[in-house]
């Protein structure tokens, strides 16, 4: 058995009545937890995640559909066996699935990546549905109001988001199946420095922003509030 402390660091000690998942590796196993098991030692009840996410639910009618993103210093851009969770499509017809890919092409449902202070993701989003139609998206996360920049771009319509504006997107489903919808675009914070004008008058005032990585970077300036 091997733990992951991730959602819970510096522990490994389940705190009484804390819910937790077992996965199995291999087509089948178990898992035996024996009286010796058991401790005495008194830990936090995690509630409240305590990682860099980012969470898009997709709703309608009365099916809904969670991916999630997350960074995570021991993570890859692949499919991670004891960080990612594989995604698990309804076999309702009409159900809603949403997930997205790992760089090496496999489903998620909760999608770890490296925490790098360099990165720049682009995260192709899925959704699987069987009843065409107009849902809605929407979007939680800690990183909200923190320079890191998160776009949604939807493929279809061409449109791009400021999901640090926008917490709901609305979606048109125009054919049943599966389609690749959007690109999540995770960038880290931009480092920000502001040269004031020299005297009252003079056009010398300058803005300059350094973004992580090696580029290109396409940039969206606006007026702030």
């Amino acid at each position: 058995v091997t733990y992951n402390a991730g959602d819970a660091p510096g522990t490994n000690t389940i705190a009484s009545h804390q819910a937790f998942w077992v996965k199995a590796s291999a087509s089948s196993g178990t898992l035996t937890i024996d009286e010796a098991d058991k401790s005495i030692e008194v830990k936090p009840f995690y509630k409240v995640v305590q990682y860099p996410h980012i969470s898009m639910t997709l709703k309608g009618g009365v099916y809904a559909s969670t991916a999630e993103v997350k960074l995570f210093s021991d993570a890859t851009r692949n499919y991670d066996a004891f960080l990612d969770a594989l995604m698990l499509k309804s076999m309702a017809s009409a159900a809603l699935n949403l997930y997205t890919l790992s760089d090496d092409s496999v489903d998620l449902a909760l999608n770890s990546l490296p925490d790098d202070t360099a990165y720049c993701y682009s995260v192709p989003v899925y959704i699987n549905t069987g009843t065409p139609g107009t849902y809605q998206l929407e979007i939680e996360s800690n990183l909200f109001n923190s320079n890191y920049s998160i776009l949604l771009e939807d493929l279809i319509t061409g449109t791009t988001t400021d999901l640090n504006s926008v917490k709901t997107v609305f979606v048109t489903i125009s054919n049943a199946g599966t389609q690749k919808r959007f690109l999540l675009h995770l960038g880290a914070p931009l480092q920000e420095r502001v040269d004031d004008p020299t005297c009252n008058g003079f056009a010398d005032g300058k803005i300059v922003v350094t973004p992580p990585g090696a580029g290109p970077w396409k940039y969206t300036w606006q007026k702030s509030g």
